[in-house]
């Protein structure tokens, strides 16, 4: 009887680590997965070049360009997009705890990377995807 509990308790353990578990917003962050992504997907520029949006150094980011007469290293540059996925972080931490939705880790690193592709705009509520 006692092998039947065990098994039945591992066998419910093992069951529930196939669904994706939800978390608070408000304890969320972007994982190291979304950095390497995003790093992998930009590319490292050491010098600053102009993008549509204005002028970018690193991976992507972007910046005034009197602030990087002399370029960027490769861990500043990664710091540089730290510091801006902390700022993208809470913008969408802040949408998600205005309309009370959890999310799983890989659904909040998506909404971070969208955020960093598209910008904020896209959480205001004038907007609509």
């Amino acid at each position: 009887m006692r092998k039947r509990i065990i098994s039945l308790v591992l066998a419910l353990l093992l069951f529930a680590g196939l669904f994706p578990v939800a978390a608070d917003a408000a304890s969320m962050t972007y994982s190291d997965a979304l950095v390497n992504y995003i790093k992998y997907g930009e590319g490292f520029s050491p010098t600053l070049y102009q993008d549509t949006g204005g002028w970018c150094i690193g991976y992507g980011c972007l910046v005034n360009p009197d602030d990087y007469p002399d370029g960027i290293s490769e861990p500043d540059a990664e710091a540089l997009l730290r510091e801006k996925m902390d700022l993208l972080a809470n913008e969408v931490k802040r949408f998600l705890s205005r309309y009370g939705v959890s999310v799983t880790q890989g659904q909040f690193d998506a909404m971070c990377s969208m955020t960093y592709n598209l910008g904020g705009y896209w959480l205001s509520a004038a907007n609509t995807l």
